[in-house]
């Protein structure tokens, strides 16, 4: 048993042998939703994230490698990094710019920025459609956030039962956010018309995701339990 996070890292940085997906769909099938098919299908890509394959994977059949590469395109270099940053500002800033500004309250600092930060950083990674379409889904969603180490300990459903129904409302949404995102956009111009946003996907990372993970073969359901996952990120 190994503990701290720093330790672990240093384990697999140093490692050619170990990776930590096998914990991912675990985390992912007893939080997330994931169906067994579909953990069975990702896990059977065994050769790891790096440029030199664990196993003798097919270049073409490694999943893990592919989605490694979205996350470094998405979220390290200079310009997707700027652009998700002044996204999330501008949708914050507009979420403030509502706010009444001629009485005074007194409102707990946390509770206040917890869903106004939640709803600009769906919208920036999401887009708005999620949100539009399930008013209640970042009430559903704190529930859900709250319940997660629980549900990760293998906390019975009658035992909680509202945990459980949370992360199952939360979803239903993520899923039916998917199929009318599917339905709505065009695959042929969107990387040519929007770049980097869109109002169905949201940003490129959610969109560059949908389409590996469903040219894998993995279905709606497990799409929907790992985008959510990401939300939830």
């Amino acid at each position: 048993m190994i503990a701290g996070a720093d330790n672990i890292q240093t384990v697999f940085r140093n490692s050619k042998d170990l990776s930590f997906e096998f914990m991912q769909l675990r985390v992912a099938e007893k939080v997330k939703g994931l169906p067994a098919q579909d953990a069975a299908t990702l896990g059977a890509d065994d050769s790891g994230t790096g440029a030199i394959p664990l196993s003798s994977m097919p270049e073409d059949a490694r999943i893990w490698r592919r989605l490694h590469n979205i996350y470094s395109e998405n979220l390290t270099h200079g310009k997707a990094v700027n652009f998700l940053t002044g996204k999330f500002i501008s949708e914050f800033s507009g979420r403030l710019d509502q706010m009444p500004s001629n009485q005074w309250t007194t409102t707990p600092i946390y509770a206040f920025l917890q869903d106004e930060m939640f709803t600009a950083s769906t919208i920036t990674l999401a887009g708005p459609q999620i949100l539009k379409s399930n008013p209640d889904f970042a009430k559903y969603f704190w529930d859900y956030d709250a319940a997660f180490m629980t549900l990760l300990q293998g906390a019975p459903r009658f035992l909680c039962r509202r945990k459980w129904e949370a992360r199952d409302k939360c979803l239903e949404a993520t899923k039916q956010w998917l199929t009318d995102a599917w339905e709505n956009v065009n695959w042929q111009t969107i990387s040519r018309e929007h770049p980097d946003w869109d109002a169905n996907f949201g940003h490129r990372l959610i969109r560059a995701r949908e389409e590996s993970l469903a040219k894998y073969g993995i279905s709606l359901e497990g799409r929907a339990s790992l985008q959510m996952g990401l939300i939830w990120a």
